[in-house]
């Protein structure tokens, strides 16, 4: 390249940086109130209810899709986890952040900058770039809170937000925390239970297909395999405290309805059965597994019994659960899996 073309391209690639500097600035124009806060500390969305009534939607439609909500008599469901419930306090917190955004100053009103600050509508009609979240509280009796919001704003401008509503052009710099769930799972808890593998006093696991189950039980603080076979040796004690370690940090990545028809409990024996200090007893069944496919690991039924059950049932009962790969593999450890062969 000569040295006139590298001083051609240095100029094109300083005029485009001024271009895109130039956009932000005159997104961030309003005409006679650039800069100013005119709007400062006034609630921008109004009617916007904190507890909304049963029979209210929630919605939030973004470049990822399309999140709805449902408040019935008992909380707030998530249509995408086939109703699974999802935690109030979260729900809660958006919609209190929501209520809270106040007007730092409006900006630009030129439709063709909306992208600049985030504010495209991703809905239908909306450009393939669009990156807003578009938010709609709808009441039972039919009416809607909209908001559209969008990229964060500089630090300079402290804690907030840019936005507009569904419909108008001119958009406002607010200020106020607020972070939209991105994934249905966001909206619950996502680890189910956390019990250490020396709460465990015994576990037993059935593998796949038949065959010896494994049997494991903490005695003097150590894990050991009581009926170990005479052919095999524990080499490496760590295989059986991870093996307990099961319901240690237990994180939910998948949820859907339990396939059982109907109440009552799984007809057939648990795959696997962990019995912690103090009586809680944990039954496992895998479902919808396909043992001849390594990368089918299926879902899980959960059954609680005992001292503590009653929260975990409520979180549970009538869903199955997708865990991490390395959790659902554990399920599936056999005799061969725990032990290596005794040369001796």
């Amino acid at each position: 390249m000569s040295l006139l073309d590298r001083r051609s391209v240095l100029l094109l690639s300083g005029g485009a940086l001024a271009a895109v500097a130039a956009g932000v600035a005159a997104a961030n124009r309003t005409g006679p109130d650039a800069g100013g806060r005119t709007g400062a500390d006034r609630p921008w969305l109004t009617g916007l209810s904190r507890t909304p009534a049963a029979g209210s939607v929630l919605t939030l439609s973004g470049p990822a899709g399309t999140q709805v909500l449902t408040r019935d008599g008992r909380g707030w469901t998530i249509a995408d986890l086939d109703g699974y419930p999802a935690a109030e306090p979260r729900v809660a917190a958006v919609l209190a952040d929501l209520a809270g955004l106040t007007v730092d100053a409006p900006r630009t009103a030129d439709p063709g900058l909306h992208g600049l600050l985030g504010l495209a509508d991703p809905r239908a009609g909306g450009p393939p770039e669009a990156t807003a979240t578009a938010v709609t509280l709808t009441g039972p009796d039919g009416r809607t809170v909209s908001a559209l919001i969008g990229a964060p704003v500089p630090a300079a401008f402290g804690t907030g937000v840019y936005g507009r509503r569904p419909g108008e052009d001119r958009t406002y710099r607010l200020s106020g925390r607020l972070a939209l769930p991105r994934h249905p799972l966001d909206w619950i808890d996502r680890r189910l239970i956390d019990r250490p593998p020396e709460s465990v006093a015994a576990l037993t696991l059935h593998p796949p297909g038949g065959g010896r189950p494994l049997r494991i039980e903490r005695r003097d603080g150590r894990f050991v395999i009581p009926d170990l076979p005479p052919d095999r040796r524990v080499a490496e004690r760590f295989r059986l405290s991870n093996t307990a370690s099961w319901l240690e940090r237990l994180e939910i990545t998948g949820i859907r309805r339990d396939p059982l028809t109907g109440p009552g409990e799984d007809p057939r024996r648990p795959d696997a059965v962990f019995v912690l200090d103090g009586g809680l007893r944990v039954e496992a069944w895998r479902v919808d597994s396909r043992p001849a496919d390594p990368d089918d690991l299926g879902w899980v039924r959960l059954r609680f019994h005992g001292p503590g059950a009653g929260p975990l049932t409520g979180r549970t009962d009538g869903y199955v659960f997708r865990f991490p790969r390395h959790k659902l593999e554990r399920l599936r450890y056999t005799i061969a899996d725990a032990t290596a062969p005794d040369p001796g």
